[in-house]
């Protein structure tokens, strides 16, 4: 099927306008490592103390905690936030009472307390899970939950490519029914390139900012080989989040710099949003039959209220489209 003259059109605009963005000298907004994995997004409940993440972390990682909403801590915090309520004093009661009141607080495992507030970067000194509560006394009056984004960033060593040979997914027994030894689809890469548009996919006007590069998690392939993978980012835009919903704003996603120009998917900003914790999910629609599909998710960034929190996540759909 050949696409029509407005769909050429629109493909053509986009592909102009994102050729004078993506340059070597061009960063994204917040750095990524080739072998960073994706974020991970934690509904953090305040009516209990701790709260397991699944993320484990190894000695030297660097994690980036950010959190965001509010959540009524009892009838003298109708509107607690991650940050705390730094004119309390905190009594022996309190899960530590060195760290502010109903703040965000985290752990590795059993180890000491440690503030995560609004946001917090550091740097793992003893491996084990992560764990996120609430400095708090008594949980049973707190309502509602937090939203807290987690990035880890491996050690150098964890980056490295391992010399050991991985057995091939496709060399496994294939099933009973299978009549023809199926053929292993392209490993899905990273690198395809995100871009905030103002305008809409179907008339793009102007880049509003570069997002950054998508990364695929590194390491051991782990369940089902049926799984559809997954690139992702997750990054900080200059834009306020009522200021992206409010708007004419749009995020298309094109393929790696390296690779011949086009569009992947497309999707303008808008619909319904949550109030509690503010945030929109927002579906990414192929472009030009390009077999890929995709979602981007808006929340406040607390640390910055004149920014926004993305996150997008985008797969080829069919195993004839391009690995990216």
């Amino acid at each position: 099927m050949h696409p029509g003259p407005g769909k050429v059109l629109k493909v053509t605009l986009l592909l102009a306008l994102l050729s004078g963005v993506w340059l070597p000298a061009i960063r994204p907004v917040v750095a990524q490592d080739s072998a960073e994995p994706a974020a991970v997004t934690v509904t953090l409940p305040t009516s209990q103390d701790w709260t397991a993440t699944s993320v484990v972390v190894e000695a030297g990682d660097q994690v980036q905690i950010l959190a965001f909403g509010t959540s009524p801590m009892g009838p003298s915090v109708p509107d607690g936030t991650p940050a705390g309520n730094t004119s309390c004093i905190p009594t022996e009661q309190f899960i530590s009472a060195d760290l502010p009141c109903y703040a965000l607080i985290g752990r590795i495992d059993q180890s000491a307390p440690f503030l995560v507030g609004d946001g917090v970067t550091f740097n793992v000194k003893l491996p084990g899970e992560l764990f996120l509560g609430v400095n708090d006394d008594f949980f049973a009056d707190n309502e509602g939950a937090w939203e807290v984004t987690i990035q880890v960033t491996p050690t150098a060593e964890r980056q490295a490519p391992s010399t050991q040979a991985t057995p091939e997914p496709a060399a496994a027994t294939p099933p009973a029914i299978a009549t023809e030894t199926p053929v292993a689809a392209a490993p899905l890469v990273g690198g395809q390139q995100v871009t905030l548009l103002q305008g809409s996919c179907q008339e793009p006007l102007a880049i509003a900012a570069p997002v950054g590069e998508t990364t695929v998690p590194t390491g051991a392939f782990r369940g089902q080989q049926g799984a559809l993978p997954v690139a992702s980012l997750t990054a900080v835009v200059p834009f306020a989040f009522d200021t992206l919903l409010a708007g004419d704003y749009a995020v298309v996603v094109a393929a790696p710099s390296t690779e011949e120009s086009q569009v992947l998917v497309c999707g303008d900003l808008g619909g319904a949003a949550r109030q509690f914790p503010p945030e929109s999910s927002l579906g990414l629609s192929p472009v030009d039959d390009s077999g890929w599909a995709g979602i981007v998710y808006l929340a406040p960034n607390s640390v910055d209220p004149g920014s926004t929190v993305l996150s997008i996540f985008v797969s080829p759909m069919t195993p004839g489209a391009p690995a990216g």
